[in-house]
């Protein structure tokens, strides 16, 4: 009996599956894009205060109003609309 490999299904497929509106499926992708955002902006505001041994800091990345603004927004937005 030959059994045929099963095959991989990707995350928008999954979605896709599991979720039979469009406007659902939106808001789920909406959401993990901005779950995605406040995880990278919260890493550089980290990564700006942290002194690690293996990253060295230039003297012109002191900066980080741009990156704080958008983890303000998102986590704002996140907060208003899911809580």
């Amino acid at each position: 009996m030959e059994r045929k490999p099963e095959e991989k299904k990707g995350i928008f497929t999954k979605l896709k599956e599991n979720i039979d509106d469009h406007d659902e499926q939106m808001q789920v992708l909406g959401a993990a894009v901005r779950l995605g955002v406040v995880i990278w902006s919260g890493f550089i505001i980290t990564l700006s205060y942290v002194e690690l041994p293996m990253i060295k800091k230039s003297a012109t990345a002191g900066d980080i109003t741009f990156v704080a603004s958008i983890f303000y927004w998102c986590t704002s937005h996140v907060w208003l609309v899911y809580w």
